[in-house]
């Protein structure tokens, strides 16, 4: 199946997904910023979120968690470096897990620049991953953040389905 969200390859230095979506701005704003959105499309299964927890706010940290109470600890964290709503989200990103041993692991920081621009027909999102030191990381992330684009806009679209 075609990677449809992403216009980058994961051999490109960095990884820039773009997509669509029929919604407003407001709206998208929000399914990036509201844990109890993000929770509903924010990871591609089987690696589904457990939870999320996010500071809204410049030097505000976030973390989703993957992993349920019995499985080992994975989870994604940072930090906000720039916010200005409703149009752009500037983080640090890495993933932290647990080794054979139980002794936590974490990859190197990277950098995640969202910008949405509102369009005639809804809303335009451009993901911009960047610093992400190995071809397997970024082949990992690129598959991340096409599932992921296209969860959002099934999310957007039940969303505005669903009875007031």
């Amino acid at each position: 199946m075609p990677l449809s969200h992403l216009k980058s390859t994961p051999a490109d230095s960095e990884i820039l997904a773009e997509s669509a979506f029929p919604a407003p701005i407001e709206r998208v704003w929000l399914a990036w910023t509201d844990p109890k959105r993000i929770v509903k499309w924010f990871g591609p299964a089987p690696h589904a979120l457990q939870s999320a927890e996010v500071d809204l706010r410049t030097g505000g940290a976030w973390r989703f968690i993957f992993s349920g109470p019995d499985d080992p600890y994975a989870a994604l964290e940072g930090v906000y470096i720039d916010v200005e709503a409703p149009s752009r989200l500037v983080f640090s990103w890495r993933h932290v897990g647990q080794d054979a041993n139980g002794a936590e692991t974490a990859t190197p920081f990277s950098e995640v620049t969202v910008t949405m621009q509102s369009t005639e027909g809804g809303t335009l999102v451009q993901v911009r991953h960047t610093n992400i030191q190995t071809l397997e990381s970024r082949t990992n992330v690129s598959t991340g953040w096409d599932t992921c684009m296209g969860n959002l806009a099934g999310m957007l679209e039940a969303e505005a389905l669903a009875p007031a």
